[in-house]
């Protein structure tokens, strides 16, 4: 039972995985460039998200 709960949650996880690759080969330049403005705006503390926690 418990190795069936393990390859349950395995699953879904591959599955993810190979989306996101799929996601990035497609359109890596955006994703970089979403990442390089998200770490800049966290840096420069307008990011909302990080407002809304501290």
């Amino acid at each position: 039972m418990m190795r069936d709960e393990w390859c349950a949650s395995l699953i879904p996880l591959r599955v993810v995985q190979v989306l996101l690759f799929n996601i990035a080969g497609r359109s890596g330049f955006l994703l970089l460039a979403f990442t390089w403005a998200s770490a800049r705006s966290f840096r420069t503390g307008t990011f909302a998200p990080a407002q809304a926690l501290t």
